[in-house]
């Protein structure tokens, strides 16, 4: 069994437009780790957005990509901020490596916030509608996204709300939040 001081990365999951890839680098800075986006990486390493991989091959081959990057990165030696797409967090064994290895951050936002952050961004293939891209058809989208995924995301160790808040607020809380995780 790993303990919570043998837990040497941070991996922040929640919905796309969350925080993550912004509040991630900060993150990282501050506590004097690698920053690593997975999706990015997933991009640079096959030289093709998340949206074509899904398009070419289909989410259950993005999803091994992910899943395999997340091992990969369990095992290394330097502690890293890991940013990890929005669904990274459904598989059963991510959930497994993400939960042993490191201490599991998960950014909340309301509804209505994600819709506002992801009205502009047709890049996101969980989200791409092929009917109207309407503020009410990518909230009731994200809506029944979040109801499937909420019960997961509550397994993390910390539990932080980015809605109305300043990313000055968010990163000033998830360190103090991880600092008094990392004293129990």
């Amino acid at each position: 069994m790993v303990s919570k001081t043998d837990k040497k990365h941070i991996y922040l999951i929640g919905f796309s437009g969350s925080g993550k890839s912004t509040l991630g680098p900060k993150l990282a800075t501050k506590l004097g780790y690698g920053f690593i986006d997975l999706d990015d990486m997933i991009e640079s390493s096959t030289m093709r957005s998340i949206s074509q991989i899904f398009a070419e091959k289909g989410e259950r081959h993005f999803r091994k990509l992910e899943s395999d990057l997340i091992a990969t990165f369990s095992r290394q030696t330097r502690p890293y901020v890991v940013a990890l797409g929005g669904g990274a967090f459904e598989r059963a064994a991510n959930r497994k490596i993400l939960l042993s290895t490191g201490t599991v951050v998960y950014l909340s936002c309301s509804i209505k916030e994600l819709t506002r952050r992801m009205i502009k961004h047709d890049d996101r293939p969980m989200l791409k509608e092929k009917k109207d891209r309407t503020p009410r058809t990518l909230q009731k989208k994200i809506s029944d996204l979040l109801t499937k995924r909420k019960t997961n995301y509550m397994m993390a160790h910390i539990r932080i709300a980015t809605t109305n808040r300043t990313e000055a607020a968010v990163l000033k809380e998830v360190l103090r939040q991880i600092k008094k995780y990392a004293n129990r």
